[in-house]
């Protein structure tokens, strides 16, 4: 087991000296961008072109700048809607509130966004457990409402070594290198990948016997962090983005309807690509459908077989 609470101080020689320490990093891309923006070569020289070239601005540039505050929106909702156990005694109460403090680092580069977690409690948060557990539901609130926006998205999350360049909110080491191959080599379709790290972060946090009211506080939430996870038919583990520990927190924040939209373009997905001969295309859309429809009946809807 990594020792996550542990920084290094590199210095530079320059204005910022570099503080190594481990994180939690998520990192997504938005699909199918490419293409569009490809067709972006020119500003409009001709009125009729503008309509055009003003859609695929909101459909591309546009779609980011959402996606980027959904993102925000979803972690910051999860931070703020627990509320203190009535286990807790009274003279306990504003400490355990701020063990619900967490640190979350948020930066978008084109179509990639990544979401990072000091794991270090120094400059960080008392439990660094609650931001892990922010942006994993983030990364599942958002997996669930690109897909219904038709803007899938692919990623991969886990812990490891990296520094924080200037104020930005990036990270840059070995931990967003790892986060980049999980989406961009193992991820395959519509989905996060979980790292093998994070994994056994959360597993450790599970197992171990608490002695602080923090320790019992990070069991608690990794054991809500396991119910976000789930093995896939290839063996990788994902986040479970319509599982019953998402329905639990989201309420409100992901209706039926948005499961409906986003079922219904995974469905079309794969029908097209089949239409247009691409197989590979329409393999990914049936993995991605396979898991929906496993998951539907907690949603309360009947899905049928792809």
């Amino acid at each position: 087991m990594r020792k996550a609470g542990a920084q290094l101080r590199v210095r530079n020689g320059m204005p910022q000296d570099f503080f190594f320490q481990s994180y939690c990093v998520v990192l997504v891309d938005l699909l199918g961008q490419k293409t569009r923006l490809r067709h972006m070569k020119d500003l409009p020289s001709k009125e009729s072109d503008r309509e055009w070239f003003i859609e695929v601005a909101r459909q591309t540039a546009g779609t980011v700048v959402f996606l980027r505050d959904s993102f925000r929106d979803f972690f910051t909702e999860a931070l703020s809607i627990s509320d203190v156990p009535s286990e807790i005694p009274t003279e306990k109460r504003e400490k355990f509130r701020r063990l619900r403090e967490a640190r979350v680092l948020q930066h978008g580069f084109s179509d990639l966004i990544t979401l990072a977690v000091p794991l270090s409690i120094d400059g960080g948060a008392p439990v660094p457990m609650n931001g892990v557990w922010a942006v994993l539901f983030a990364a599942c609130g958002m997996s669930l409402l690109s897909l219904s926006i038709d803007r899938p998205l692919r990623g991969g999350v886990d812990i490891g070594v990296g520094t924080q360049l200037g104020t930005s909110g990036e990270i840059y080491g070995a931990v967003t290198e790892r986060a980049y191959f999980i989406e961009s080599d193992l991820a395959e379709y519509p989905r996060v990948v979980v790292g093998e790290e994070l994994l056994r972060y959360v597993q450790h946090a599970v197992a171990r016997s608490p002695r602080t009211l923090d320790d019992k506080w990070a069991a608690v939430l990794a054991t809500k962090c396991s119910k976000f996870l789930i093995q896939d038919t290839d063996g990788r583990w994902m986040l479970d983005f319509m599982g019953p520990g998402v329905k639990e927190v989201a309420g409100d924040s992901l209706p039926a309807e948005t499961v409906a939209k986003a079922y219904a373009f995974a469905q079309g997905q794969r029908e097209r690509s089949l239409k247009d001969g691409d197989l590979r295309l329409a393999a990914r859309y049936f993995r991605l459908l396979r898991y929906m429809n496993h998951r539907m009946p907690i949603w309360t809807m009947q899905g049928e077989a792809p």
